[in-house]
């Protein structure tokens, strides 16, 4: 088992199902449908022998290790190619998003700014929006690949968080994170100029805001949530430089836990073709300080 499907697993199924009193987010029904056990089943994006999604019930969730006893994937889950990060809802409806991976033979640039939404009972996956983007030429194709990279979902409002490379270049940082209202599917735009990886929704300082991990550096930053929209100025909140085995690590995955802890999965990222998945990636957990009024890495 790879460390990294690891860390997603562990992220998708293990939080969820053990924190339910704390975290809205639900397990899809289609999980018994499908004759899974709930208790030791995960979706996952990572798997190297499938491309798109795929549902899999492992011997001991504690013990990854151990193998799968068995797998399954909807027809519908290969539609979209190689798929990234993976968000649950209230309802136990999954989102996901497109990513270049080694190449785009699978996964075109100008078809990688979309969600797309695997229904909580049917299992079905069909897409949910097409995020604004630039046109894309040859030169902007060669510089950066990638499109939607990151989801995050707010328990309250009922909203999805995608962070998006959509248009930047190397000299210029022309991305965005929107906002998806998932009662109407409507889009808005949260930050303007921003490129970013992981998200995530959290209220450990007293407030709800938005953390964000920018690709161009290691930082952390975040953003007060009013009514699902931004209030006030992005802020600077930690940073992973010199942190972990290289150092420069940039947040892929950003997940608030029970406790009120950050949990950032970091990886390396140069705006590459290598996929992120082949990349080691470290853990790191980040606890807020009330008197020092900071974040401070506990583990």
């Amino acid at each position: 088992m790879k460390p990294t499907l690891f860390l997603l697993l562990t992220c998708y199924l293990v939080c969820i199902a053990a924190h339910a009193q704390t975290d809205c987010r639900k397990q899809a029904a289609f999980v018994q449908k499908f004759g899974f056990d709930p208790s030791r089943t995960a979706l996952s994006s990572s798997e190297k022998k499938f491309l798109g999604l795929v549902l899999i019930q492992f011997k001991d969730i504690n013990n990854l290790s151990a193998g799968n006893t068995k797998t399954y994937q909807h027809p519908s889950w290969r539609m979209a190619g190689v798929l990234g990060p993976i968000a649950t809802d209230a309802f136990g409806n999954a989102y996901t998003t497109p990513i270049a991976s080694i190449n785009v033979l699978n996964n075109p640039t100008e078809k990688q700014n979309t969600v797309y939404k695997i229904d909580a009972n049917t299992g079905e996956m069909a897409l949910l929006v097409a995020l604004p983007a630039p046109k894309y030429d040859d030169k902007m194709m060669f510089q950066n690949p990638f499109g939607a990279v990151g989801l995050g979902y707010d328990c309250d409002a009922h909203t999805l968080y995608v962070s998006s490379l959509a248009g930047s270049t190397r000299t210029q940082e022309l991305g965005k994170i929107f906002l998806v209202n998932l009662k109407n599917n409507e889009i808005t735009t949260l930050l303007d100029s921003t490129d970013a990886m992981g998200v995530a929704v959290c209220k450990t300082t007293g407030e709800k805001r938005l953390y964000f991990g920018k690709t161009r550096s290691s930082d952390v930053f975040s953003v007060a949530l009013t009514d699902g929209r931004a209030s006030g100025a992005p802020k600077f909140e930690f940073s992973l430089e010199a942190q972990g085995a290289r150092g420069d690590d940039k947040a892929r995955r950003i997940k608030a836990l029970p406790n009120g802890d950050l949990q950032v999965v970091g990886i390396e990222f140069y705006y590459n073709l290598t996929a992120p998945t082949d990349k080691p990636e470290t853990n790191y957990i980040y606890r807020y300080s009330p008197s020092k009024k900071l974040w401070l890495r506990v583990q």
